[in-house]
């Protein structure tokens, strides 16, 4: 294993234990100071064993999720033609549910832009007052934090509530079409959710609508204003 290999490991890993230990000390006798350098010495092996430990149940955990997606991904290419067979009428409905051609256009210059936005904030060398280091930002898959990031900088360029909603849509069409994670779930569902779930991009639909409803009564009310007489 690499781990092994790295630390010149052979076979199994056994360190000396505490009576292992104690018997060294007592086979000659120390200082009250090489005892105690003794001790650190030990306390410092512990750790370097533990953190062994810890690198070897790490790659035997990344071999056991390696191996799960292949068993996975090979049933997947089993089963994918006699479901294709099985459930053909089904898939043609579904396909034919899609959205049309003008809404997928639509859906498609939205994702673009998000792109954009995201090749561009990695772009950015300073932050305030502090240097950094140029970076990549994956559009797809997408963060919940970038996501609303996104939108947020659109809420605050003076994007409207129904241009916020689309391009939220578009996000999560995206995301779907690709068959990976959708942080763009919908914003109203009455699924439980918790902190787990990270909903921060459906925070920022909730707060566009929010004041897309107020400056719709402040409107109302300047025009009901207007036509009450004096």
């Amino acid at each position: 294993m690499r781990f092994k290999n790295l630390l010149g490991i052979g076979g199994a890993y056994s360190p000396m234990t505490e009576e292992e230990r104690e018997r060294c000390w007592k086979a000659k006798p120390m200082t009250a100071e090489q005892r105690e350098r003794w001790k650190a010495d030990a306390a410092r092996s512990r750790e370097y064993e533990e953190w062994v430990k810890r690198m070897l149940a790490l790659e035997k955990e990344l071999a056991r999720q390696r191996e799960q997606t292949e068993i996975d991904a090979g049933f997947a290419d089993v089963m994918r033609e006699n479901l294709i067979r099985d459930l053909d009428a089904q898939l043609i409905d579904i396909w034919a549910d899609r959205p049309s051609k003008d809404r997928l256009a639509r859906y498609d210059g939205d994702f673009r832009r998000f792109q954009k936005f995201c090749a561009e904030l990695g772009k950015d060398t300073k932050v305030g007052d502090v240097e950094v280091t140029p970076f990549n930002l994956s559009s797809l898959p997408a963060t919940s934090e970038l996501v609303a990031c996104y939108l947020l900088d659109e809420l605050e360029r003076g994007a409207s509530y129904q241009s916020i909603r689309r391009s939220y849509e578009a996000i999560a069409f995206a995301h779907i079409a690709k068959g990976v994670y959708n942080p763009c779930p919908d914003p109203y569902s009455a699924e439980p959710r918790d902190l787990s779930s990270r909903p921060f991009a459906s925070a920022v639909v909730r707060l566009a609508r929010k004041k897309y409803l107020e400056n719709k009564a402040k409107k109302s009310e300047q025009t009901e204003q207007k036509q009450t007489p004096a």
